[in-house]
């Protein structure tokens, strides 16, 4: 007896014995779309009349006869003449025969490993669902339900895994979804990447439902900013202390400009942003009026990320803003300029201006000498 699969994840295939049906069999659409809609029915079979609602709806009962009739002669010619059957008012897929029809497949693997609850056999669910419900037939009325039925049991299965990630991807607005993703990447040891995933999540919450984060995404924002906050697993590089190689043994502006940079990072340390801002906005003046440009791009740059962790994103940009110039043509370039963009990128409005920031820097960065440390803030998370 021949073995019958039919493929309806991702896109339309009939194999028998193994062999694909060549596409040109399908060259009559109805014919196809017929056995695409028997596929889909329990036991592959469905009422006549049905049958002509779903393909035809336009005409009647009489009008369709002969169309449904010629569909299942075309559908007869691509599979064998026992492939589709007319009886008493039903029309049937392979009735004496049994079909391995990958929809079927899947919804019994997600059934069971939803009922299980464990994370790998919901990873075996997943493997069975190669994509969306016929992505060639995007239109066709007949298909939603089952179209939406199996992607929201995908969804499921993604969540019970684990698969965080690849679920804010088909779901962008979840933000139950997102949150595990930065909890995920918080245990991981990534406070950087979490805290850009938030950033994320709070962009497209904004955007496309015109709502902030909840308290409880909040309040996982405020966990993330002590001790760590805002970017201090940073990798390590020279930059990271301003203006300490020049800074004097004695006192001066200088030596308050140092002073005030290292106490805004020892409060970050303690997860007192309020001090932070305090003493990188100190910094940052004697920086300005002894013409260190350098360590004020430095103290703009960190006393932006100060703001950004506070929620305040305008007055971040406008730090951001008068550091890149600074930046630009300090002999520090390789280690600031990534971190000012990669700041920025962090306080755009939305994925298109965070786009845009990361291909200005692209541009700005290329054929340079750059720090491989800072130059990894950059990569896109």
């Amino acid at each position: 007896m021949t073995a019958v699969e039919v493929s309806l994840l991702g896109g339309f295939e009939v194999r028998l014995d193994g062999l694909a049906v060549p596409r040109a069999a399908w060259h009559r659409r109805p014919a196809a779309a017929l056995v695409k809609l028997l596929a889909l029915a329990p036991r592959r079979e469905r009422h006549r009349e049905r049958v002509i609602d779903a393909l035809w709806p336009d005409r009647s009962v009489a009008e369709a006869g002969p169309r449904l009739h010629k569909a299942a002669h075309y559908a007869r010619r691509a599979l064998g003449p026992d492939s589709v059957a007319l009886h008493n008012d039903v029309v049937a897929l392979f009735p004496d025969r049994p079909v391995d029809v990958d929809t079927a497949r899947f919804e019994a693997l997600a059934s069971e490993a939803l009922g299980r609850g464990d994370p790998a056999s919901a990873e075996a669910a997943i493997e069975a669902y190669r994509g969306a419900l016929l992505p060639e037939d995007p239109y066709e009325p007949w298909t939603h339900d089952a179209r939406d039925r199996l992607a929201a049991l995908h969804l499921r299965l993604l969540r019970q895994a684990g698969r965080h990630a690849e679920l804010v991807e088909l779901e962008p607005t979840d933000v139950d979804a997102h949150l595990a993703l930065v909890r995920q990447l918080v245990a991981r040891g990534d406070r950087r990447a979490a805290l850009r995933q938030y950033s994320r999540m709070e962009r497209v919450l904004r955007s496309e439902l015109g709502a902030g984060p909840s308290d409880e995404a909040v309040a996982l924002r405020d966990s993330l900013l002590a001790p760590e906050v805002a970017g201090l697993d940073f990798p390590v590089c020279v930059a990271d202390t301003p203006g300490a190689a020049e800074a004097p043994d004695g006192g001066g502006r200088r030596a308050e400009a140092v002073t005030a940079a290292l106490r805004g990072e020892e409060a970050l340390r303690g997860g007192d942003t309020d001090s932070a801002d305090r003493e990188f906005a100190r910094a940052a003046d004697l920086c300005r009026e002894i013409g260190a440009a350098t360590e004020e791009a430095h103290c703009l740059q960190r006393l932006a990320q100060v703001r950004l962790a506070r929620g305040d994103r305008a007055s971040a940009n406008h730090l951001l803003r008068r550091a890149l110039p600074l930046a630009r043509w300090s002999e520090a370039s390789p280690h600031l300029l990534p971190r000012v963009y990669a700041a920025m990128v962090t306080a755009a409005a939305d994925d298109a201006a965070a786009r845009a920031v990361l291909d200005a820097a692209t541009a700005t960065l290329a054929g340079t000498d750059r720090c491989p440390f800072c130059d990894e803030l950059l990569r896109p998370v």
